[in-house]
């Protein structure tokens, strides 16, 4: 570690009570800042944004929806936000598994949820034709990632009630994510069904791992590309990074996977190695932002600092922002007393808020 990353180090943490807290690390946010200057100057273009986290990410007890979930997270909060400072481009990638409680896509016929592939290694499949899933979205088009194999079926997508487009996922040799796009639409609300149709091969699966909307020419897109119960090892199963990171080329990466490691006392240098490997395909299309947001009211035999400790390790060891938002609440009975926790993990929509605020302060320097 050099002089400066040891003085930085240092300079981000505060001494209490003979434990310190340490609330962000400067790390690299060259590519993000120069993102924000361009889009200032008035430089047309859609930059992306990928938040890699799990349920406290995805935004359970933020709302009473699906659309809740995505606009009252700090994900969705802090997207609000560049949208009004830099131009709608929409919701973003919507996972097939997307929410947890209030989900976003309806689906009818036989459809399963596979650990197989999509966000965090999660995604919906089906083999029955005529099996449908419908989703409503506003833009000017719409875009359908699938999982393309061997034994990949093909779909048909009517828009409006239009008539069917038909697409084969079918790939010889390859295993991999491939988005299918519809453009020319008129910039308002939609509805699309996407159809399993199997054709000759009715052995053949539709494996639908998300969907999302087409919108605007300028500003920044942000990708909640989170799942429930997820923990770090989870977003590194077969096309997993491609879909999460790779195919949209982030400017910045955010990570905030912490809780349900620590819930299942992963094993730290699993969790670092893990860790490692996320940071490090961040870092090949941009800036990483790793957060600590994992408040938890039991105790385990690993302590929940001691992940956040492997997060500001790899955070100082490869260049990384790093904000541990949960110190900000000091400990989990402070933050409940404040009003920022649903239960013994999730948080309220004030609690969202706060955490939305310190990023939109730190990441467009207005603190």
């Amino acid at each position: 570690m050099g002089l400066a990353q040891i003085l930085n180090y240092l300079a981000a943490h505060r001494i209490q009570g003979g434990h310190y807290h340490s609330y962000y690390l400067e790390g690299n946010l060259d590519t993000w800042r120069a993102t924000l200057a361009k889009l200032r100057s008035g430089t047309t273009g859609i930059f992306n944004v990928c938040c890699l986290g799990d349920s406290i990410t995805e935004g359970t007890a933020a709302g009473t929806s699906h659309l809740d979930y995505r606009t009252k997270s700090f994900v969705g909060r802090l997207r609000t936000r560049l949208a009004a400072t830099f131009g709608d481009v929409g919701l973003g990638f919507i996972p097939s598994h997307f929410s947890h409680t209030y989900p976003a896509v309806t689906f009818s016929g036989n459809w399963n949820d596979a650990a197989s592939y999509g966000i965090a290694n999660s995604c919906k499949q089906s083999s029955e034709t005529g099996a449908t899933a419908t989703v409503s979205f506003d833009g000017t088009g719409i875009g359908v990632a699938v999982m393309r194999n061997s034994m990949a079926a093909q779909y048909t997508i009517a828009i409006d009630g239009g008539g069917p487009i038909t697409h084969n996922t079918y790939n010889a040799t390859l295993i991999s994510p491939y988005m299918y796009e519809e453009t020319g639409l008129a910039d308002t609300d939609h509805t699309a069904v996407i159809t399993v149709d199997n054709g000759a091969n009715p052995s053949r699966t539709l494996n639908l791992l998300g969907i999302y909307p087409i919108k605007g020419t300028a500003g920044i897109r942000v990708h909640n590309c989170a799942r429930w119960e997820s923990k770090v090892a989870d977003f590194l199963g077969t096309g997993c990074l491609d879909l999460e990171i790779n195919h949209w080329t982030p400017v910045l990466t955010i990570v905030a996977l912490v809780a349900n490691d620590f819930n299942s006392q992963t094993d730290l240098g699993s969790y670092e190695s893990n860790l490692t490997q996320i940071v490090n395909a961040a870092l090949t299309h941009g800036d990483c932002l790793i957060v600590g947001n994992g408040l938890y009211n039991v105790e385990r035999a690993i302590p929940i600092t001691a992940y956040e400790e492997v997060c500001r390790k790899v955070a100082l060891n490869y260049g990384c922002a790093y904000l541990a938002t949960n110190r900000r609440w000091k400990n989990f009975s402070n933050a409940n007393s404040l009003g920022y926790m649903s239960d013994d993990v999730h948080l309220t929509a004030a609690g969202h808020q706060d955490i939305a605020s310190m990023l939109i302060n730190y990441l467009l320097e207005e603190r």
